[in-house]
């Protein structure tokens, strides 16, 4: 290409995204002093985490109220979910739960610490007095209860098994209400002891089912290998496939699935990699949530960066050093922080190079969508980008929490047609909205992204 044309072409871009046209403007949907759906004459008084949306766009919020009237504090934490102006109390401290819930006795009250945890895309779910209370999820088909303290987990039925509660703030759930979640036996009922009180359950069938505890033997291991320590942050995908990451006696550690009838590896820290040369293994798996789309492609973080699809297992052109956690889209996309840059891998090899430090200052790892949006921070600035597109800067009021970094838990943010949700201005907070536009609404992006994008070398293998 014309190396003046080149040049033209990303003057031109560069003089677009430091325009005003350029810079995507949220807007405030829940603000600090607005009145509260579903609690006549209360009002938001602050939004202390991070808000969520759907794949189809339903976003869910904690709010605490402003003490007045009615509203003290046994009585002033909630959570609501809908769309913009559509708001609607799902939860509030202290308030009774709906009558017809399942899993739900005839005057059950909800519990104060009502949190949100982790949202799959296809509905939410949150605790009711914290993680040793009362967990909730809301699909399509309603409220319902799936867990609760001293719940009879089955057993002797004079000595049964109790829940005790939650081991993380993850419960996972695919788009037909199937879930997953690590928790715990109350040490002293069934015979639980410390070192065997951690479980594993899934629900796949309408009913809920212990697929790994801890001091158990493990499925298609040589016998005396169990299960050690706790099971966190589970995930599943729409095929109805549950994977974890789990430790065993034997020392061997990494990520698991379960299919339905029994549990079997995906990915061990000194497992040889099925297809790659031999001596290939999959190194340190980092202690994290399980990245996988909708069908179940798994990316793995080891010494090096794999996806795994039903075809086997592919190496993402990186020379390592990438911080986990990576993620994947449903097109198998792969996106992934590897100082000083961020990167996005197409399935027919290509690198896209997304963002630098050089641009943006100190990446963080970026938040993405089953479709391919990426927000992501830099510095103390937040950026969006479309799939295959290039970063528009959103102007926001800081402070703002934007999931700057996925750590353990991932936190979905982004709805399938790239609505992004995140908390901003005073020190309260408030939640705000922004689409992230086609990148033809950008004019010169798809055209710029062309020009940078990088050859599959310049991440090849070393």
């Amino acid at each position: 290409m014309n190396r003046s044309l080149v040049g033209i072409l990303v003057s031109a871009f560069g003089i677009l995204t430091s325009s005003s046209s350029a810079v995507l403007q949220p807007v405030k949907i829940a603000g600090v002093g607005q009145a509260a759906p579903g609690v006549p004459g209360a009002v938001f008084q602050s939004f202390d985490q991070i808000p969520m949306i759907d794949q189809n766009g339903t976003i869910v919020f904690r709010a605490f109220l402003e003490h007045s009237g009615t509203v003290s504090d046994g009585n002033d934490e909630g959570i609501w979910s809908g769309t913009p102006g559509n708001f609607s109390l799902i939860a509030r401290e202290n308030s009774l739960v709906p009558n017809g819930t399942p899993g739900v006795p005839e005057g059950l009250r909800f519990e104060s610490s009502l949190l949100l945890g982790n949202v799959s895309g296809h509905g939410f779910f949150f605790n009711s007095g914290n993680l040793g209370g009362s967990q909730f999820i809301v699909t399509q088909a309603g409220l319902s209860r799936v867990a609760y303290r001293d719940m009879n987990m089955g057993g002797d039925p004079a000595n049964p098994l109790l829940f005790h509660g939650l081991a993380g703030p993850v419960l996972a759930l695919n788009a037909s209400g199937q879930y997953a979640f690590g928790g715990e036996f109350l040490v002293g009922s069934g015979g639980v002891t410390d070192s065997n009180k951690s479980g594993l359950w899934a629900n796949l069938d309408g009913t809920l089912k212990l697929i790994a505890r801890q001091g158990s033997q493990v499925d298609g291991m040589p016998a005396g290998t169990t299960w050690s320590g706790d099971f966190l942050y589970p995930e599943i995908s729409d095929t109805g496939k549950v994977f974890f990451k789990g430790v065993l006696s034997n020392g061997k550690f990494g990520f698991f699935a379960f299919d339905g009838v029994s549990t079997h590896p995906v990915a061990l820290n000194t497992d040889q990699v099925s297809g790659a040369p031999a001596g290939t293994v999959f190194g340190t798996v980092p202690v994290a949530q399980p990245r996988i789309n909708s069908r179940g492609d798994l990316v793995i973080v080891g010494n090096r960066l794999w996806l795994m699809d039903a075809s086997g297992y592919h190496q993402v052109p990186s020379a390592g050093g990438v911080s986990p956690p990576a993620d994947v889209t449903d097109n198998d996309t792969v996106i992934y922080l590897r100082n000083p840059a961020i990167y996005r891998w197409l399935v027919d090899g290509t690198v896209q190079q997304i963002a630098t430090s050089s641009q943006y200052g100190t990446l963080s790892i970026p938040t993405i969508s089953s479709a391919g949006h990426i927000a992501f921070i830099g510095n103390i600035s937040l950026y969006v980008a479309e799939p295959g597109g290039l970063p528009v800067p959103v102007e926001v009021l800081f402070p703002f929490i934007a999931s700057d970094r996925f750590t353990d838990v991932e936190y979905n943010q982004f709805s399938a047609s790239g609505d992004l949700v995140f908390t901003g201005g005073t020190t309260a907070h408030e939640i705000y909205l922004v689409h992230v536009p086609e990148p033809s609404a950008l004019l010169l992006l798809p055209l710029a992204a062309f020009l940078i994008q990088r050859p599959k070398q310049v991440a090849r293998v070393i």
